[in-house]
């Protein structure tokens, strides 16, 4: 598949949402976030929490890709934190309707959750991906290659971070250069853990 990869328009902001929750419908770590519900009861709820979190925080302070097939349609997605960057006051309180509509009673164990994951993150400033994905049909086409290619093509020699939900991302996140670092604290019971993954940046000269 010929794939361009580029950032994404403010107009493809639902487009991205869509793709996104659609690529991890099935996904253990959408189940850790919105309990195990039904696949598109799944997907509508990662819909719902994804659109103001890309509106209010991604756009404006992160990076937000698309992966564009040579006929335009959109095939893929990531999301990136720049070095530094976190969900600021404003953006959480924006966004505070659409998540508790979202989790419900979940709020609590999915925030406690959430703490414990960023505090295994490394201390020091570094990229850090967020998700990405592919839409179904494109998925083995090198969609998430050539997004992560991408998206480490602009870190150049700084630092990046991220989770592996499944061994399957976790082989392409290898190939591409990262290294594990161990399992992230999730609960004991829990059969789907996240494999924190890392590659570092380059040696000052």
């Amino acid at each position: 598949m010929d794939i361009t990869v580029r950032p994404a328009f403010d107009s493809e902001l639902p487009t991205v949402a869509a793709l996104l929750s659609e690529a991890f419908a099935t996904d253990p770590a959408a189940h850790r976030i919105v309990g195990v519900r039904p696949r598109e009861q799944t997907r509508t709820a990662l819909e719902d929490l994804l659109e103001p979190l890309i509106r209010l925080y991604y756009f404006p302070d992160g990076e937000v890709d698309v992966a564009v097939a040579a006929d335009g349609e959109v095939v893929g997605a990531a999301l990136w934190d720049r070095p530094g960057s976190s969900l600021g006051l404003r953006a959480q309180l924006a966004m505070a309707p659409s998540v508790v509509g979202v989790l419900g009673r979940r709020l609590a164990k999915t925030a406690i959750q959430s703490f414990r994951v960023q505090a295994y993150h490394p201390k020091f400033p570094h990229w850090y991906l967020f998700m990405i994905g592919a839409r179904p049909e494109a998925q083995g086409a090198g969609v998430g290659s050539a997004l992560l290619r991408h998206g480490l093509d602009r870190a150049g020699d700084e630092a990046a971070y991220l989770e592996a939900s499944t061994p399957e991302s976790a082989a392409l996140y290898q190939r591409m250069g990262f290294v594990p670092l161990g399992l992230t604290p999730l609960p004991a019971d829990d059969d789907d853990p996240e494999l924190a993954m890392w590659r570092p940046g380059a040696m000052p000269t």
